[in-house]
């Protein structure tokens, strides 16, 4: 038969600090091989289960020494929960950057209102296309909407021709609607016809 060691059971219920900063409860005790334990939550502040499952057996030895060092554990754990909450508070305002900048990104000015959510990402996909455009990146929506707000104009032109095959065997294709942006020096950019009703929009919405 295995032989008792008794532990202290004023303990139960006692909350320490561990050498790794954490912060257990201790809860009861158990027997494992013939030695009593304590079990604690290592989950604490959160209880424990109710029937106990999940519940830490850890040795008295280990527990006698951890509270003998409480003050520096506790440091530990105050420096650890402080870091913690800096990380935290990091990653908040990390995500609330990126949610204001994807916002300001896919902000369309009302153009997009009352469409549904897979229609406003076919428009968003349009949009948000990048290209250089004079040496400068930018999305379709702002190289759009700067040229709107510098007075530039957009022009439907029908029934435009163009030419293509060898110059031996040249062949004239079908008739089709262009969309252009007109800018200074009646040059003119050819744009999709979503970036027609869309540069419509704010020149109209700006009008």
């Amino acid at each position: 038969m295995g032989y008792k060691i008794m532990i202290d059971k004023s303990l139960f219920k006692t909350i320490y600090y561990t050498k790794y900063g954490a912060k257990y409860q201790i809860i009861s005790s158990c027997f494992l091989q013939g030695i009593e334990h304590y079990t604690v939550n290592d989950r604490y502040p959160e209880p424990e289960h109710p029937k106990g499952f999940g519940l830490q057996i850890i040795s008295q030895e280990e527990i006698n020494n951890d509270l003998l060092h409480q003050d520096e554990y506790e440091a530990e754990h105050d420096k650890r929960e402080k870091y913690d909450e800096e990380q935290a508070e990091k990653q908040r305002l990390r995500i609330e950057k990126e949610t204001k900048a994807k916002a300001e990104l896919e902000n369309l000015y009302g153009f997009d209102s009352g469409l549904t959510p897979m229609q406003r990402g076919k428009l968003l996909k349009v949009l948000l296309k990048e290209y250089r455009y004079d040496g400068i990146v930018m999305t379709r929506k702002d190289f759009l909407y700067k040229n709107i707000n510098n007075g530039c104009t957009v022009k439907q032109v029908d029934n435009v021709i163009s030419y293509y095959g060898s110059r031996w065997d040249k062949k004239e294709s079908k008739p089709k609607t262009e969309y252009r942006l007109m800018v200074e020096n009646n040059f003119s950019y050819t744009i999709t016809k979503t970036e027609f009703e869309f540069a419509n929009y704010l020149i109209n919405k700006c009008a």
